[in-house]
């Protein structure tokens, strides 16, 4: 279910919630524009502290406690912005291992910019790519749909993972001059200012490469509150940037005292290991003067002047690139003798009389016996279609997969569930049949004749580790 360190990290969101930043602020109807309130001010907003939970213990399981922390409390709206759309398998699996339905996180693709999202409660699942289109014609902006679903007196959750995503949300100065703020870290801002009552969770490994990307993490109150000695952003940066590396450990060492910021690592207590060199100083030359020579072949330096730059650094990338792919075989290669020397093993290269080659290791019969030792249950093909089609047996296959019959627009099926993007087309070549139900791909045994045989072809390549029963509805 949960650890104990992920379970800090969900008491630690809950306390960083509890709170508001100093003072009260305006909001233009764009969302670009905050300013501090007058007095005499009618409409003013006081924003909800944020949190940077950090990594090491498990992000994707922390967000979702968080999630169920919230839900369970009052919160039956969210927002979660992943980098890539293809994570929405992640975050389902990770929820569903909390017992929480699936199916309560919709992507925002599912509706279209000109329509209002239509969704009583759950978890509204969308790209940063896809929250940054802009208002057009008669078409809303997707922050502004977003905003006008969760309502201006939102105060459930919203999830930035991979926040990183969101750097240059404001205007900086760079070796080339003044840097416009980019889009993605615009829309970032402009959520956050729209929604004050909302609670901001940042999750990433890498917050910001520079100070400045900092700037889209307004939550945490590093500049213009009570916390910090900084009025501005302007002024925090240029604080932080003059006190280099030391500066970066006391601001880290503060954000952790009042339980804003986490950051974890594996330990290494009660691991032992051994250092084993393996020396071939001939492998490691390499003679970079052919590449000059094939560039000024190309026309694209000549004595010593660059004729093409963008053709240069094309070629110098690709260069680079091709040498760290074989030199990542090369030195892999080098090592895995000596560390066979090392550790006793003789390896062996085989070759049956069918032409196929094989690589391997002598072992002990003890130890095939404790590697094929398994407590599966022992059911064949027939008796397990039967079994799963009568509606009360779950079969748990290898690799997390599952097998049980669904009903689909009012028909029964019998569906596999949990694979990733990578397991489809192996899956396929069983003979599951694909389909595209609302919205997502689904992978279905067929009921006909030759079921029983397709399941057992699923069966043999991800074999049988558990069968659940279930009553019947």
């Amino acid at each position: 279910m949960l650890s104990d360190a992920q379970l800090e990290s969900i008491i630690y969101a809950g306390e960083a919630h509890g709170g508001y930043l100093a003072d009260s602020w305006t909001v233009d109807d764009t969302f670009d524009v905050v300013s501090a309130a007058p007095d005499d001010a009618e409409k003013v907003a006081r924003f909800r502290r944020g949190r940077f939970p950090g990594t090491g213990a498990g992000k994707g399981r922390q967000v979702a406690g968080i999630l169920l922390d919230n839900w369970l409390k009052c919160c039956r709206r969210a927002l979660w912005i992943p980098k890539s759309d293809k994570l929405i398998e992640d975050a389902q699996r990770d929820r569903s291992a909390l017992g929480h339905e699936r199916l309560l996180i919709t992507p925002l693709s599912r509706f279209r910019q000109s329509t209002p999202i239509r969704l009583d409660e759950g978890i509204l699942f969308t790209t940063y790519a896809t929250r940054r289109s802009d208002a057009r014609e008669e078409r809303v902006s997707r922050v502004r749909q977003i905003v006008d679903w969760l309502g201006r007196d939102f105060d459930g959750l919203i999830i930035f993972d991979e926040s990183h995503a969101m750097q240059n949300a404001t205007d900086a100065k760079g070796e080339r001059g003044e840097q416009a703020p980019s889009q993605q870290g615009r829309a970032g801002l402009r959520l956050q200012h729209a929604l004050p009552n909302a609670r901001v969770l940042y999750v990433s490994a890498t917050g910001a490469t520079t100070v400045h990307n900092l700037a889209y993490a307004q939550r945490l109150g590093l500049w213009g509150g009570v916390d910090f000695p900084f009025a501005t952003q302007a002024e925090f940066v240029e604080a932080v940037e003059a006190g280099g590396v030391a500066a970066m450990e006391v601001l880290a060492r503060d954000l952790k005292a009042l339980g804003l910021y986490a950051a974890r690592s594996l330990s290494y207590d009660g691991i032992e290991y051994e250092l084993v060199e393996h020396l071939d100083a001939g492998a490691f030359q390499v003679i970079h003067n052919n590449l000059d020579a094939v560039l000024q072949a190309a026309n694209v330096t000549r004595d010593s002047r660059t004729l093409i730059a963008k053709a240069k650094s094309a070629a110098r990338s690709a260069f680079e690139s091709a040498k760290q792919r074989f030199f990542n075989h090369l030195i892999t290669a080098m090592k895995t003798p000596a560390l066979i020397a090392a550790h006793s093993m003789r390896v062996y290269h085989l070759q049956t009389d069918e032409g196929e080659r094989i690589i391997g290791r002598l072992v002990s019969p003890a130890s095939v016996a404790q590697a094929v030792e398994s407590e599966a249950p022992a059911l064949d093909p027939a008796e397990a279609f039967a079994a799963v089609l009568d509606g009360r047996t779950i079969l748990h296959l290898q690799d997390e997969l599952e097998v049980r019959r669904v009903k689909v627009m009012g028909d029964l099926r019998i569906k596999v569930s949990d694979f990733t993007d990578g397991m489809v087309d192996r899956l396929k070549v069983t003979g599951l049949v694909s389909e595209i139900i609302a919205w997502r791909l689904r992978l279905l045994v067929p009921l006909g004749t030759d079921g029983p045989a397709i399941l057992g072809a699923l069966m043999e390549g991800y074999p049988l580790v558990r069968v659940a029963e279930r009553p019947t509805a």
